[in-house]
């Protein structure tokens, strides 16, 4: 990622410009007790936070698509599509599957697992019509939420087993 993303000019500019950047090594110290603060659940995760340190956002993972994570980076930056935006509109349109779906993942990456649990259990409830990757992803997200809530792992055997049965 550092490679593709951080040392592209337009991007660093960018940063520099917006940004104190510091990169910590996950398995420092230092680095296990921000993972403890921020739960993070894996490597690369970038978390934004203002300057109160005041989480605005993360973004867990790297897909390879740079320009996917520069626009997302700028989005943050003004706002845009982080959990904070996505709460006030969800809370203006309450319904709204492309809201709700986005607050479970954010919370997921979180590792806020109650409130993931929350939300995919009302992406879940009948009546409300998701595409079947966003409620596949909804029914999974439920079982590890339980699982991680309730440290047992029957929760996780029937997701794979009603996974198992669909095929």
């Amino acid at each position: 990622m550092n490679q593709l993303v951080h040392t592209n000019k337009t991007v660093g500019d960018y940063i520099n410009a917006h940004y104190i950047c510091v990169k910590i090594n996950g398995d420092s110290l230092e680095g296990k007790a921000l993972r403890g603060t921020f739960k993070y659940p894996g490597y690369p995760t970038t978390i934004f936070l203002t300057p109160q340190g005041e989480e605005i956002d993360r973004i867990v993972g790297f897909s390879g698509n740079k320009d996917e994570y520069f626009q997302t980076m700028k989005d943050y930056t003004e706002g845009r599509n982080t959990l904070k935006d996505y709460l006030a509109k969800s809370e203006a349109e309450p319904e709204n599957i492309t809201y709700l779906y986005q607050i479970m993942r954010k919370y997921f990456d979180r590792n806020d697992f109650a409130a993931a649990k929350k939300y995919a259990e009302k992406l879940l409830a009948p009546g409300l019509k998701s595409e079947l990757d966003q409620r596949t992803e909804s029914e999974y997200i439920l079982a590890h939420s339980q699982f991680k809530i309730s440290e047992k792992i029957i929760s996780l055997q029937e997701f794979v087993q009603r996974c198992s049965d669909k095929t």
